[in-house]
């Protein structure tokens, strides 16, 4: 996440804020995956609401990835397409 988030910094500013949210997801599922090793770890047994949460985690990240991708598709979309205008015109 972190080359991610350097690579948006550097070339793509405007999706900061969805890589920070990205970056957030990803930690939050992170948390609940250490959380759930160490109660594993100590032999306690994972409860329902430990499932669920790590669950609800996943799906946070994968919906910060979805809009982050879409997000960055049409950056780049929208990029190329004036370059290629630029290209057009200035021939």
């Amino acid at each position: 996440m972190f080359r991610i988030a350097a690579i948006v910094e550097l070339f793509f500013p405007e999706l900061s804020d969805q890589a920070h949210a990205l970056d957030n997801s990803v930690l939050n599922y992170l948390h609940s995956l250490r959380g759930i090793a160490m109660l594993m770890h100590a032999g306690t047994q994972v409860s329902q609401p430990h499932v669920k949460a790590l669950r609800d985690q996943q799906a946070g990240v994968e919906l910060s990835l979805g809009l982050f991708q879409e997000a960055a598709r049409k950056g780049i979309r929208a990029r190329l397409n004036a370059l290629e205008e630029r290209v057009q015109r200035d021939g």
